[in-house]
């Protein structure tokens, strides 16, 4: 009887041993993936005209379902000229959110003309990243731009007011209007002042020159006075060097250098702004 006890433990003890190898790697949890919640959006649509696609992902939960919705017809017009996404996220795993956003971009467009803003709070940084026809026109200076009026909003917190901003600046853009440029006419002014600067200076400078005397004026005020020496010739010796005939003699050479570089791998292009 003792020996069916130990048996029928023995075996219940196996069995468990078995589940727990079995059931262990379902446990265990995955390394984090940034990308792979894309497949869950928050808004996911296609306008039925052009067939780009407006996608919403709030990974940060930095907004209410009714900001979400109201930014969701916003994008909409974008969505005339390209795909366009709104991606917040509080973790990257990326060495910077330019990098985050490209592969976003790659993830959800691939090589389509399009645009995706970034909201990431692991780095306190918003970024535009565009491709195809919408980046001649949001281009890299203005990705900077647009995002230059917007960071305010997402530094007090305001992260409805910062994307609204961002789309509606955007669609804007696209459509052949003028957005603010404040950054750009500062540069600009700053640029001018410089400019106006060094050619006051260059004025005074040549200015206050010193006229030097020329050479015809210098000649012209000396004594003029000439006597012929006859020269002397003094033989001091003389010398005999053997050189033997060579019998020939030949050189030649070659040789160049050629360098070269490539890449690829990455395509599009945008710019941002710290918050």
């Amino acid at each position: 009887m003792k020996r069916i006890i130990r048996r029928s433990l023995s075996l219940l003890l196996f069995a468990a041993a078995v589940f727990m190898l079995v059931m262990l790697p379902a446990n265990v949890s995955k390394a984090y993936d940034p990308l792979y919640n894309l497949d869950d959006p928050d808004v996911d649509k296609v306008n039925p005209d052009t067939g780009y696609r407006l996608v919403i992902y709030d990974g940060a939960d930095l907004l209410s379902s009714s900001e979400i919705k109201d930014l969701a017809q916003q994008m909409g017009n974008i969505t005339n000229y390209g795909h366009v996404a709104l991606v917040t996220t509080d973790e990257t795993k990326f060495s910077s959110t330019s990098r985050y956003a490209e592969e976003i971009y790659d993830e959800l467009f691939g090589y389509d003309s399009g645009t995706v803003f970034v909201i990431d709070m692991e780095n306190r940084y918003l970024w535009i990243h565009s491709d195809g026809a919408v980046l001649k026109v949001i281009t890299k200076s203005y990705a900077e731009d647009i995002t230059d009026n917007a960071y305010r909003y997402a530094s007090d917190g305001d992260y409805y007011k910062c994307c609204s901003k961002v789309f509606s600046q955007m669609s804007a853009v696209l459509g052949g209007q003028k957005i603010a440029r404040p950054m750009r006419y500062v540069s600009n002014a700053l640029l001018a002042l410089l400019l106006s600067f060094l050619i006051n200076f260059m004025i005074v400078r040549n200015g206050s020159k010193i006229q030097n005397t020329s050479s015809a004026e210098m000649l012209s005020g000396a004594s003029k006075s000439l006597r012929y020496t006859p020269p002397a010739v003094i033989k001091t010796g003389e010398t005999k060097t053997y050189s033997p005939q060579s019998s020939g003699s030949s050189s030649g050479g070659g040789g160049g250098h050629r360098s070269g570089g490539g890449g690829g791998g990455h395509h599009g292009g945008g710019g941002g702004h710290r918050f």
